[in-house]
């Protein structure tokens, strides 16, 4: 009689869908990818900064100024904003709103680094919680004190 073939040799000496032949399989403890991407090898955003970072020399009237690339393609969008460029109009206003919000989350940032705000001392002495902005006054009278994100806001007398 024939010798008897056993399950795993059967298994693993399947050639088909999903089984590739047991010599072009992946080895254990062997990368895939065996050169891999090269150390040093620069990413696109990073090849993109370093060449906006770039110094260039253009004329501005008769001087000529040393600037960067960014501030170059900077400076031409807005001359083409201004000179009318709908396209160009729409980026501007776009790039400043992201600008705007960046200074804004900055500035918040700072403040949080540098401790509490005018606002939240007011409300931590004198014990007010944000609905509540009746101050305690003197001489007989509780002044309304009305306390914003940052600070008191004086009540106004009536006349604007």
């Amino acid at each position: 009689m024939g010798e008897k073939i056993s399950r795993e040799s059967l298994l693993q000496s399947r050639v088909g869908y999903k089984m590739p032949p047991q010599a072009t399989r992946f080895q254990k403890g062997v990368s895939g990818n065996p050169s891999g991407r090269p150390r040093g090898s620069r990413s696109l955003a990073k090849i993109v900064e370093q060449e906006l970072a770039e110094k260039i020399t253009v004329k501005q009237g008769r001087r000529r100024r040393t600037i960067t690339k960014r501030e170059a393609l900077g400076r031409d969008l807005v001359a083409r904003a201004i000179a009318g460029d709908p396209r160009a109009v729409d980026r501007v206003i776009q790039l400043s709103e992201i600008a705007e919000e960046n200074a804004i989350a900055e500035a918040e940032q700072k403040n949080s680094e540098n401790g509490p705000t005018l606002g939240e001392v007011i409300r931590e002495i004198y014990g007010l919680t944000p609905g509540n902005t009746t101050v305690p006054g003197h001489y007989g009278h509780t002044p309304k004190l009305v306390l914003g994100d940052k600070g008191p806001i004086p009540p106004s007398d009536g006349k604007n």
